[in-house]
């Protein structure tokens, strides 16, 4: 059962990642401007969606409430915010999804 779900998560990341960068390179090709889409993107929304769920719950503070809902990328430690700010969730797809159909080549199974 790992293993399956393992290759569908795997399968669905490597192709969304390949489109992603095969989308970026039509708006390039269209408007003459690579366009990124940043890592920061996805744990900004992440982040803020996590703040919502838990303004549902009847026993969350509202002080850390407050705290996810509001969350920037620019209030984590600048390193890390610099790592989200330019990676492409293009490139990380890629990386997972290929990680992912390649399990066992890396564990040293075949």
């Amino acid at each position: 059962m790992f293993n399956r779900v393992r290759k569908k998560i795997g399968k669905y990341a490597l192709i969304s990642g390949v489109g992603l960068l095969l989308y970026q390179g039509f708006l390039f090709w269209r408007m003459g401007e690579w366009v990124p889409f940043p890592l920061a993107i996805v744990v900004e929304r992440t982040v803020t969606f996590w703040g919502g769920v838990l303004a549902q719950v009847p026993m969350a503070s509202p002080e850390g409430v407050e705290t996810f809902e509001n969350f920037r990328i620019g209030d984590l430690p600048p390193f890390l915010a610099r790592f989200f700010r330019f990676t492409p969730i293009s490139g990380v797809l890629i990386v997972v999804g290929s990680f992912l159909l390649r399990w066992k080549e890396y564990l040293g199974e075949k």
